[in-house]
């Protein structure tokens, strides 16, 4: 259920702002039927080629891809960097057919505490297409220890857990009430169905940024970049009614 702080025009209004660059990648059999399908997520784009993160879970590298957006287009990939970043996500290249760049997803470079988050996803059994999942941070720090070394996990000690009504959107960007993407999925709780885990980006960002400055030099992924859209829609809401 929405968070008790935003009404459903805003969280409309969060939606349109971020959906353009979050995507669908999936694969089919040859009678074209969907087999796998995880979300996705536009970390760079110019006139003729986007950049797209998607998780190393379910892709087939001996199967076509294709990335599906959330204007109904549909591109073939190819992949770019087959070795997981540190975030579990493999990059994958689309052509631009419009010649015009996509929506690319910024990033935040600054920890996620406890506040209000929401994430755009397809998923299984939801509505067809994308949908909008809304929950809370409650735990900004999940750091495990292994019971037989007492050696902290690693990975777990950028993890923090969020609620949020989806058991199969690993991979999907996790954003503020900024648009900032603060982290992406990366397990759920197959006990408690909206309990999900999330890595922190601030912590994995500059690393898949200098990887892929490797491939090209000009890559330059977009951060900090805030859309401060409730705090614009109340300001509006208070002059109306003065």
């Amino acid at each position: 259920m929405p968070p008790v702080s935003c009404n459903k025009d805003d969280l409309d209004e969060l939606y349109e702002h971020v959906k353009a660059s979050v995507v669908s990648v999936t694969t089919y059999n040859t009678d074209k039927y969907k087999l796998d399908f995880l979300t996705g997520f536009i970390i760079w784009s110019d006139r003729k080629h986007s950049l797209i993160c998607v998780h190393q879970s379910a892709i087939d590298t001996k199967k076509t891809l294709y990335v599906h957006l959330t204007d109904g287009t549909i591109e073939k990939a190819s992949m770019v960097q087959r070795s997981p970043s540190p975030s579990g996500h493999v990059v994958l290249m689309t052509t631009t057919e419009s010649g015009q760049a996509r929506k690319t997803v910024s990033f935040r470079t600054t920890e996620a505490m406890r506040e209000d988050i929401f994430v755009i996803a397809e998923v299984e059994g939801g509505y067809r297409g994308f949908n909008m999942l809304t929950g809370t941070i409650i735990s900004p720090s999940c750091k495990s220890k292994d019971p037989q070394s007492g050696e902290v996990i690693l990975g777990s000690e950028h993890r923090f857990a969020l609620s949020c009504a989806a058991a199969n959107i690993i991979g999907a960007a996790v954003f503020d009430f900024n648009c900032l993407l603060v982290g992406t999925v990366s397990e759920f709780d197959d006990v408690s169905y909206d309990l999900n885990y999330a890595l922190q980006s601030c912590h994995w960002v500059k690393q898949l940024e200098e990887s892929l400055k490797a491939v090209n030099s000009k890559i330059s992924l977009s951060k900090d970049m805030k859309i401060n859209i409730l705090e614009t829609r109340k300001r509006k809401r208070n002059i109306s009614k003065a």
